[in-house]
């Protein structure tokens, strides 16, 4: 007697498997900044400003990372609601696709914010990873959300 067990996604088409692994990866990256950003908030910006000082030279301009608990607490909560997110996305994504418009918007938004910062606050380096990342993540997400849309349309 065969035994056959079968994947919780096995009907599913190649785009929608890959688009599970997408949240599920997302999953892992926004949780881990979550707790990231949550122990250590300085770190990371003074970590940048390093960086930063060393590719740019003196002309490099620092943020502080003083006085930031505010928006840590922020920013933790919007990584964890989109962790959540994804988690519900990836268990039916054919389902839920519709919800990764909100990861887009959130991350479209913090793109263009931090653009908007880079540029009009003399170009610390920080900003510019951070638009960099946001707008990866946002692109990443973008192509793979099309490309299931379209294979379901």
């Amino acid at each position: 007697m065969q035994h056959h067990t079968r994947s919780k996604h096995s009907g599913s088409t190649w785009q929608e498997r890959q688009f599970v692994l997408l949240m599920r990866i997302w999953m892992l990256l926004f949780s881990g900044a979550a707790i990231f950003f949550a122990f250590f908030p300085h770190q990371l910006i003074d970590a940048l400003n390093t960086i930063g000082e060393k590719l740019i030279g003196e002309r490099a301009i620092s943020i502080s990372s003083e006085g930031s608990h505010f928006f840590v607490i922020l920013s933790v909560a919007l990584l964890l609601s989109l962790t959540y997110l994804c988690a519900i996305i990836q268990k039916n994504p054919v389902r839920h696709v519709g919800s990764t418009r909100v990861i887009l918007l959130a991350k479209f938004t913090s793109s263009l914010g931090f653009l908007i910062c880079f540029f009009t606050l003399g170009w610390p380096f920080a900003y510019f990873v951070a638009a960099f990342v946001d707008a990866f993540i946002f692109l990443i997400t973008l192509f793979f959300y099309l490309r299931l849309v379209k294979r379901r349309a």
